[in-house]
């Protein structure tokens, strides 16, 4: 029987030229690997071979025309994942790459556009994935960058960045711990050239985005606590410089004179400010100096008691509830332009300074001192956990409020067990909370009084009826 040598090993012909055509790739490959540096890395042609990645880039080449690169990388929790082919350092971008994303089986999720835009930003759950990169007609070097919320640098209060390449992409992660104003800006230099022109988005854990884009891409609105992420990417390359505003790094002011700069233009400045006690109370800003500035006043859940009247002078009297409030000053000119320059805050009214306890469950709902009457519902006596309640102080003031010790007392105390403490000190403005589980061993109502010793001026102790019942089934 004759056999066809076509394919066969045998086939000396077919031998010499499967190692001619393997020596020119090879030495294809060493030549584009000599320009990328000695950390060029190439990718396997199939998914059994892909190369594994980590959170970074990768340098890979494409060669011959047609040629397929894959790669692979694990995600041990659900994220955002990026992945964004750019320049290599040592030619441009590739402006018929195509990169596409499939799961561990192989199957294709979602592919990444052409030119400008080979990117692929998806919410991934945990298990491995695939990304190969390839062109229709061009060769040559490129980066392939994988960013995650699990490798993203955490941000500070200025953040200093650069995009070494077009299409380059770099991913941050801060942290919000009270709710309210969030403003990330995209700061320029005093006299220098306009910041690059940048694509920001904001993500929280969940994936949900906020975009912005243009010479001034800025974030401003309002989070809730959590973490979240910015991606920023461009379609030209430099540094930049981010200034992140949240509600735990405003500076905390009282009455009295405060002097600053606005150093840039379009720059701001953020302040917390506390009204104390448990009635309204009459405030005065003052805001003068050689800067035009636009004053924005929010309350700690976003709302704002007031509006300021840019063409006005800034020396207003407002009446405000007990609360926490956030002054946030931009300057500016009156045509919109940048602004720059010294300018003086006095804010009165506000002091004696004393810390003042307030107390919610849920949170939101404020509790009164003596009168109110907290019921944990009925609970069936030795089954499961018990009903437990989670209660809220707040230092509504503006001192420390110190030596904060909860207690159960009464004829049932014992079915009222305070399951967690809260902290022992709390400064103006911030929260704690304590655990309450109601687990009755007998039958009937139950009552106790919740009392929460502190150095309140007239609140300590701070008591709360507790009442509860107990049940067989």
């Amino acid at each position: 029987m004759k056999t066809t040598p076509s394919h066969s090993a045998s086939n000396p012909q077919h031998s010499v030229s499967n190692r001619a055509k393997m020596s020119f790739r090879s030495g294809l490959l060493a030549i584009i690997a000599c320009l990328l540096g000695a950390t060029a890395v190439h990718a396997d042609d199939t998914f059994a071979t892909a190369i594994a990645i980590q959170p970074g880039e990768v340098s890979g080449a494409i060669s011959p025309v047609n040629d397929v690169d894959y790669f692979k990388f694990t995600l041990t929790s659900p994220q955002m994942v990026t992945i964004a082919a750019k320049a290599s350092a040592v030619g441009t971008v590739l402006p018929d790459m195509l990169i596409r994303l499939y799961n561990s089986g192989e199957n294709q999720i979602v592919t990444g556009g052409t030119g400008q835009t080979q990117s692929i930003t998806q919410f991934l759950q945990t298990g491995i994935y695939f990304v190969s990169a390839e062109t229709w007609t061009t060769t040559g070097p490129y980066k392939l960058v994988l960013k995650t919320q699990s490798s993203a640098t955490p941000m500070a209060k200025v953040t200093l960045g650069n995009l070494d390449v077009p299409n380059d992409w770099e991913t941050y992660k801060f942290t919000v711990g009270s709710p309210g104003r969030v403003v990330l800006q995209v700061r320029k230099p005093r006299i220098s050239t306009p910041a690059i022109n940048l694509t920001m988005i904001v993500r929280d854990e969940a994936g949900n985005s906020t975009s912005s884009t243009g010479s001034a891409a800025n974030f401003d609105d309002f989070l809730n606590p959590g973490i979240y992420f910015v991606t920023i990417t461009s379609e030209y390359s430099g540094d930049f410089s981010l200034k992140l505003t949240t509600p735990d790094n405003a500076v905390a002011i009282s009455d009295g004179i405060t002097h600053v700069d606005i150093d840039v233009p379009l720059d701001h400045d953020y302040y917390r400010f506390v009204v104390p006690g448990n009635t309204q109370r009459t405030i005065r800003i003052v805001i003068s100096g050689s800067v035009y500035i636009r004053p924005t006043l929010q309350n700690e859940f976003g709302q704002s008691p007031t509006r300021f009247d840019p063409s006005q002078n800034h020396d207003r009297e407002i009446t405000l509830e007990p609360g926490i409030y956030f002054l946030m000053l931009y300057g500016y000119y009156e045509y919109g332009t940048g602004s720059y320059g010294n300018y003086t805050l006095a804010l009165s009214g506000i002091i004696p300074t004393f810390p003042e306890i307030s107390v919610q469950e849920p949170k939101g709902r404020d509790l009164v001192d003596g009168k109110s009457k907290f019921s944990f519902g009925s609970s069936i006596i030795g089954k499961g956990k018990g009903i437990t309640k989670t209660f809220v102080i707040r230092n509504t003031g503006t001192g420390t409020l110190v030596g904060i010790k909860v207690a159960s007392l009464g004829k049932n105390a014992a079915d009222f067990k305070i399951k967690t403490q809260p902290a022992s000190s709390l400064a103006a403005g911030k929260q704690t909370t304590f655990k309450v589980t109601f687990k009755p061993k007998a039958k009937g109502r139950k009552s106790a009084s919740l009392r929460i010793a502190s150095n309140d001026a007239d609140e300590n102790p701070f008591d709360i009826s507790l009442t509860g019942k107990g049940s067989k089934k």
